[in-house]
């Protein structure tokens, strides 16, 4: 039996190499991987397919098959109830976002990215959706160690949120910048955002938020050398701390400053 399907998968793809955009080749394809219990690779060609056909309800049935026969079973079931709560478990770019999201806290980066990617592919007009999948895409090449290509994917999620008014998706998206900079030891780029995303949460009377801003650029500035003004932010950060009677904060905070005091 495992052989039908092994015949069946190579026929898949050879009339997929003939005929790269027939979505039938996909559906085919993953099908047969779907027998052969390879799920993830099941998956990713079903999510291939419906970029070429975004109205197949085969492919979407199909999918989620696979993915009640995987080990994702339990987190997707709980998506897909969500999504056919709300009549979205018909729409091919909100099912293939949600499935890359899920795949991606699973830990499963580049099956994630596949699916993702072919949600791109398909796209939307809703700007939300494509805020959340601009983050997901963002999060996914960080995973796999593409910096350039995340911090692209956050740019865009930026770009997004100001579209929207969203002041704190803005501040969320300001303080991922800051903080991707800074591990890419882009410091100047990391103390602009996060000097942004200060301000913001100021104007937006978010403590919380302008205290992670404020013991980021503490960081950012210990590493160029200016101890000055790390330890002004780091100062700053106990005294919201302490607003916000926050200890396990303050006594972090502490810990920081003594550093920059070494």
């Amino acid at each position: 039996l495992a052989n039908d399907f092994k015949a069946s998968l190579s026929d898949a793809e050879n009339a997929i190499s003939l005929q790269p955009t027939w979505s039938k080749g996909y559906l085919r394809k993953g099908l047969a991987l779907q027998h052969l219990r390879n799920f993830e690779g099941s998956i990713s060609s079903l999510a291939q397919g419906l970029t070429y056909d975004t109205e197949s309800k085969q492919l979407l049935s199909a999918i989620v098959d696979t993915l009640l026969l995987s080990q994702m079973k339990d987190k997707f079931e709980d998506t897909h109830k969500q999504l056919r709560k709300i009549g979205l478990d018909d729409n091919a770019f909100v099912m293939l976002s949600a499935i890359g999201q899920d795949l991606l806290s699973a830990g499963r980066y580049k099956t994630s990215l596949s699916i993702l990617k072919c949600a791109e592919q398909i796209n939307t007009d809703n700007l939300r959706l494509k805020g959340s999948l601009m983050s997901a895409l963002a999060s996914a090449y960080w995973r796999l160690n593409n910096q350039k290509l995340a911090v692209s994917y956050m740019e865009e999620d930026l770009e997004i949120c100001r579209s929207l008014g969203d002041e704190q998706g803005e501040c969320r998206v300001m303080g991922n910048l800051g903080s991707a900079h800074y591990s890419l030891k882009q410091y100047e780029n990391a103390i602009q955002y996060h000097k942004d995303q200060l301000l913001l949460a100021t104007e937006l009377k978010s403590r919380k938020t302008a205290a992670q801003a404020l013991g980021c650029l503490g960081h950012n500035y210990s590493a160029i050398g200016e101890q000055d003004q790390a330890l002004a932010c780091h100062e700053q950060c106990v005294a919201l701390a302490q607003e916000m009677d926050n200890k396990v904060a303050e006594a972090l905070e502490y810990g920081m400053l003594y550093h920059a005091h070494l």
